[in-house]
Formats: structure tokens, C-alpha cells, sequence
């Protein structure tokens, strides 16, 4: 979540700047799939700072989140030390102010502002000289600030009173109030008698409650998620335990024609040498006093037919016991499912949904579920780094191979595959769109594409290489079938990174 007012940003920006005046900020990466930035600070603690714009949030959390794939953005800035954070007390901005040597032992500054406005939330990296190195998002507005255009902040609007009480959120039990008087404030709750009350830190009331308000959305969200995903699974499950107990049934059922397929087969003895017409052969059943028709196996003789069917007679004979057993534990287990379908969207805890996919683990198949009921699929793709330290990706599959081009790669990343010969799509993965890739990245991508082709035990092979927003799907063609344009051709002797 976002402040709702000025007032808020600016105490929350005091905030900041008592936190994390003089960290360093190690890295900034862009996680894709939550559309989410993460700046990471290294100080008294490790911090690391979440925003994203879908939806809208801007936090300050304690610790680093364990290694994601994430792409690296804003490098220029990494290893910058924090000079100031500060808000400007008439508007939803928050602006940090960082500097660091470079390697020829100059200061070097930038200015990072994240203006939260909403549906309008943007970053932008602003070197010294007020020129934007970085947007985190396009955005058309009057201003139409762009990479390489100078930062205008927005306009000004009147500012709020220098003292007073605000509301900053609140939930059905419980309202949290900004009490303020120019350098002083605190946060004051008011809630219903033995509604649950958060009691943030005095020395950082906004920081503490917004991480509070942030985790607890992450739960929630956590459970909505386990809950989904654990009913999901189970009405699966469910829909699969009756279609066998289904089956289950029809081979009960066919278990009684077991006496007449006996009486076919002593029919058939008793006339060995009659002469078959068809796939059939109509003789005397002396069981019923009465002519049969009896259904002869193809390419078999009246003798071979009747052992088949002996066999067969004598095996269904047996398997009623056997199935009794089945069928009972296939309507334990789905009696064992319905209940559970019916209770899981109970659940209001995470700690019950936990312990319910505990239970229902040896119904599931043996599925593991983490914290947040999800079975992690493995990626579609091997990571490798280029000599530059740039990162390569490579198709494992030709399903993954469509994934990594088309799901996995951003616009402006570049695309390898071996010439006119099967083989994995790798993608060289760049910084951001500004930047071109190194020439020893482009050679060592190359080299992997054509590593991981049909074209490895060659030497000297020909590779195509151009941006991802060059390739293009072939219309009804199998996975990670494409059509690249505008390509340009390399040739390389297959081989991977030594920094794989």
C-alpha cells in the first residue's frame, strides 16, 4: 500500500533517512512475475526496499529475500552509499540521494524519486545532471518524461497544515491515526475492545506499521492461495477416485459373465472339430438345451480359444475378493475427499491449511505444498554467466524453448539459435533496454547455442542471432517453432562459459 497523503510521505521519508542514511545500496533487481522492484540495502542491517506499481506498493522490509530469478536494473547506482532520503511536504514523493566513487576515483551521484501517485506510481534514476537514466514505467502524462529527457517533478500542490491528526488505514475493529506537530509524530490506534491491535515501534511508528499492513497482506494473500490451490487438488483428486471407483464397478459387473465363459470354453471342447464361420460359431449349449452363439478370438483355433477363455473365467473368478478390497479404500478416500472439500473453504488460517495439506498429502499423490501452496515447477531454462557477467539463458526443451523466448525474454533481449539445425533458443538477457551487450557476451551466447544444438561435435558453426522482438511464432507450428527477422549470423566453436 501506498501513503494516502503528503503528510504521511513526509514523516515516512524522515523515517527512511534515519534508517538508511549512509547504507549501501548493493543492487536493484525487477522480479517479472510480480512486476515488483527491489532495491537492496546493506547498513547496520540488511534492508532491502519492495515497490511495485500493480498494485500499487512501497515498502521498507528488514532481511534479503532468498536468490530469485530476477533481472538486474539500475547497475550504474549499484554500491552507492545513501546520503539522504526526503520528502517534499506538498506532495506523495519520496526522493534519496545517493553517492559513490567510481573507478577513477570520482564522486559520483544520483538522485532516485519514487513519486506515489497511485495508478501513477513511477521511479526514475536521475543522474547528477538532472537527466533521467531510468524509468521504472512509462507513463503518458503531461510531462511525457522519458530516459534521456530532463526530470521535471510534478506539480505542486498546497501544502498540508504543519500539525494535526490523520487517518493513515484502518480495518473493521481497528483505526491507525498519524498524530503530528512539525518534527514530532506518532502513530494512535483506535480499536473495539479485544479487537487485535498492532503496536508499532516507537522509534519508526510508520515504517513498523507499514511493514506490519504489507505482511499481512502477504498472508492473506498466502492463504487465499493455499486454500485454492489445496481445494483444486483435491476436487482433482476427487473427480479421479470416482472414475475409478466407476471402473471399479463395470469389472465387478464383468466378473459374473465368468460361468459362461467357463460353459463357451467346454462347449468349444466338446466340439473340437467343427468348422468356424466368421468370427463366430453357432453349436449345441447342452447348459441350456438351446443352440449358442459362441465370439471366436482372431487367429486363434476352437482349442486355443477355449484356454483363453478357461484362463480368463478362472482369473475373474478371483478378482471379486480383490476388487472388494479396492473398492472400499477408493470410497474411504473419497469419502475422505468430499469431507475435505467441504471444509477447506472454511479455513480462515494458515495454519490449519498447512496442517489440512499435511494430512491430505498421501490422498494428493505425494504433492508438497511450501508456505504458500504452491508446487514450484522447475525452470524451463539453464542460467549461465558470461565473462562480462551478463546472464544467459537456455532453452531446455522445445516447450521450454517457446516458454523462454516467449514468456521468459523481454523485447529488447537478444536471441540465439544454431543455424538450420535443431537445437535450444538461448536468450542473452541485458540490463535494460538502453544497453547493448558486450561483444563477449554475444560470442559466448553463440557459442552456447550452438553447444546445446544438434551441431556441438562441429567446429566453426554458423548461429543467427537478433532482438527477441524480431522472432515470432509460426502459425500452427510446433513448440518453439519461430521465425526470426532481421537477423545476423556468427560463427563459433561450440563451447560453454568458463564462468558457468
Amino acid at each position: 500500500m501506498l501513503p494516502a497523503s503528503s503528510t504521511i510521505t513526509h514523516y515516512l521519508a524522515k523515517e527512511y533517512d534515519q534508517i538508511l542514511r549512509k547504507a549501501v545500496l548493493t543492487r536493484t533487481t525487477y522480479q517479472k512475475s510480480g512486476k515488483r522492484f527491489v532495491f537492496y540495502f546493506a547498513g547496520a542491517q540488511k534492508q532491502r526496499l519492495e515497490y511495485s506499481f500493480s498494485p500499487p506498493d512501497f515498502v521498507l522490509l528488514t532481511g534479503w529475500p532468498t536468490p530469485e530469478e530476477g533481472f538486474e536494473i539500475w547497475q550504474e547506482c549499484a554500491g552507492s552509499r545513501v546520503i539522504a532520503a526526503s520528502a517534499t511536504p506538498d506532495d506523495r514523493m519520496i526522493t534519496f540521494q545517493l553517492k559513490r566513487t567510481s573507478a577513477s576515483e570520482e564522486e559520483v551521484e544520483f538522485t532516485i524519486h519514487f513519486e506515489l501517485f497511485g495508478a501513477l506510481t513511477n521511479a526514475f534514476l536521475v543522474d547528477n545532471g538532472r537527466v533521467i537514466l531510468h524509468a521504472a514505467r512509462v507513463i503518458n502524462d503531461r510531462r511525457r518524461l522519458k530516459p534521456g529527457k530532463p526530470y521535471q517533478p510534478p506539480e505542486r500542490r498546497p501544502p498540508d497544515p504543519k500539525q494535526g491528526e490523520i487517518l493513515i488505514c484502518s480495518t473493521i475493529q481497528v483505526e491507525y491515526r498519524l498524530a503530528f506537530d512539525q518534527d514530532s509524530h506518532q502513530v494512535i490506534i483506535a480499536g473495539e475492545l479485544g479487537a487485535k491491535v498492532f503496536a508499532p515501534d516507537p522509534a519508526a511508528p510508520l515504517t513498523s506499521l507499514y511493514q506490519h499492513l504489507h505482511q499481512s497482506a502477504v498472508r492473506v494473500n498466502n492463504i487465499s492461495r493455499l486454500r485454492r490451490n489445496l481445494l483444486t487438488r483435491v476436487q482433482q483428486q476427487l473427480k479421479k477416485k470416482k472414475q475409478s471407483l466407476t471402473q471399479l464397478h463395470t469389472k465387478l459387473e464383468s466378473c459374473r459373465q465368468a460361468e459362461k465363459l467357463k460353459q463357451w470354453a467346454d462347449i468349444l471342447m466338446a466340439n473340437q472339430r467343427a468348422q468356424p464361420v466368421g468370427g463366430t460359431i453357432t453349436l449345441f449349449d447342452f447348459y441350456h438345451n438351446c443352440d449358442a452363439e459362441i465370439p471366436l478370438l482372431a487367429r486363434k483355433t476352437l482349442i486355443e480359444t477355449a484356454a483363453a477363455y478357461y484362463k480368463k473365467a478362472k482369473k475373474m473368478k478371483r478378482a471379486p475378493s480383490q476388487l472388494s478390497h479396492r473398492l472400499e479404500d477408493v470410497e474411504a478416500r473419497i469419502s475422505r475427499l468430499e469431507a475435505a472439500s467441504a471444509e477447506i473453504p472454511k479455513m480462515a488460517e494458515l495454519e490449519q491449511l498447512e496442517k489440512a495439506a499435511l494430512e491430505l498429502r498421501p490422498l494428493l499423490g505425494g504433492a508438497c505444498f511450501g508456505d504458500t501452496g504452491k508446487v514450484e515447477p522447475a525452470q524451463p531454462y539453464r542460467t549461465f554467466l558470461s565473462s562480462a557477467g551478463e546472464k544467459i539463458l537456455v532453452g531446455k526443451s522445445a516447450v521450454n524453448n517457446a516458454k523462454l523466448t516467449f514468456k521468459v525474454a523481454r523485447t529488447y533481449d537478444f536471441w540465439f539459435h544454431a543455424q538450420q539445425v535443431k537445437g535450444s533458443h538461448v536468450i542473452l538477457v541485458l540490463p535494460d533496454k538502453n544497453k547493448k551487450p558486450s561483444r563477449k557476451s554475444i560470442l559466448e551466447a553463440a557459442a552456447l547455442a550452438a553447444y546445446y544444438s544438434e551441431a556441438r561435435g562441429l567446429k566453426q558453426v554458423p548461429v543467427i542471432y537478433t532482438r527477441r522482438r524480431h522472432v515470432r511464432k509460426v502459425r500452427k507450428g510446433a513448440p518453439g517453432q519461430v521465425i526470426p527477422e532481421r537477423v545476423k549470423s556468427i560463427f563459433v566453436d561450440p563451447q560453454v562459459p568458463n564462468s558457468a
